[in-house]
Parts: C-alpha cells; structure tokens; sequence
C-alpha cells in the first residue's frame, strides 16, 4: 500500500476503522476501503497470533471450535470467490479494435495489481486462515494452561481432589 500526506493513518489496533466526513473519499470506495482496513485487518490478525503464541490470549475448546468453524467458512467462500472470479487473470481480448485490446489489459491490470479485486480476495483469505490458526493455537494454549493449574492445585492441596 502506497502512503501519501493524504492517506489517513490505520486506526489504533484492536479498534475497526471509521470512515467520518473529515476523512474524504477517494473517489473509489473499494479501493478507500481496502486502503484502510486491509492494514487495520493485518495488523489485528498479527497481534492475535502474537498473544497467542505468546500465551497472553487463551480461548476454550468450545468457543474455539464455533468461531474457528466460522472462519473455516469464510475462508472457503472467499476461495471459491476467487476461483470464479481467477478468470479476470486471463488476458481473454474484449475485441480487436485498439480501445478494446486497452480495456482488456486494464481490466486485468485492475484485477489483479496490489489492490485489485484478485489480490484482495486472496489476502483476505489468507488473514482469515491466519486468524482461524490464531484461535487454535489459543484453544491449545488453554487446554495447556488449564491442565497447568489443575495439576498445580492437585499438588497444594491434595487432599481436596480424590
């Protein structure tokens, strides 16, 4: 993503980006919104995995299987998005007049250069994958750290736990 004095700056992390009159579209809203909240969306996606590794984000089997199912979803349509749409990769000419051999180059130009729709399809597929492997290390990590102080209190207080 290009930064320019006019880009506004990716909101704090861990809070969605806000689109306010004061921050003046660019004309082209998909673009906007992709400028925007595909580094919000990697900079989340980062953190979680970080605190997840780290240990310091910790989720139960339970709720880790429904969102990580969620994200499993999502992750699948987004795929089969892109494969319906991987046909706009192709350089199929519109026609062979010069304005249509233009047009077909920047259709795909459009689709598939660092913000086009191509692009973007597979990034957030793989944020999703990210997220959802995020979750599971976390789920793993609880389970861990569950059995952890279970075995701690068994030891300090055994009398408690026959």
């Amino acid at each position: 993503m290009e930064v320019s004095p006019t880009t506004p700056d990716p909101p704090p992390l861990g809070q969605p980006p806000v689109f306010t009159p004061d921050q003046p579209a660019s004309g082209d809203v998909t673009n906007d919104l992709a400028e925007r909240l595909v580094p919000w969306t990697t900079r989340t996606t980062q953190l979680i995995l970080d605190a997840a590794r780290s240990g310091g984000f910790r989720v139960d089997a339970g709720f880790a299987a429904v969102l990580i199912g969620c994200l499993q979803d999502i992750e699948e349509e987004l795929r089969k998005l892109e494969q319906r749409t991987a046909v706009l990769r192709e350089r199929s000419p519109l026609g062979h007049t010069e304005t249509a051999i233009a047009l077909t180059d920047m259709l795909v130009a459009g689709a598939t250069d660092e913000q086009g729709m191509l692009t973007q399809l597979s990034r957030a597929a793989d944020e999703v994958k990210k997220f959802a492997d995020a979750l599971d290390l976390a789920k793993r990590r609880f389970t861990g750290h569950e059995q952890d102080v279970v075995d701690v209190l068994r030891r300090r207080h055994s009398g408690l736990f026959q």
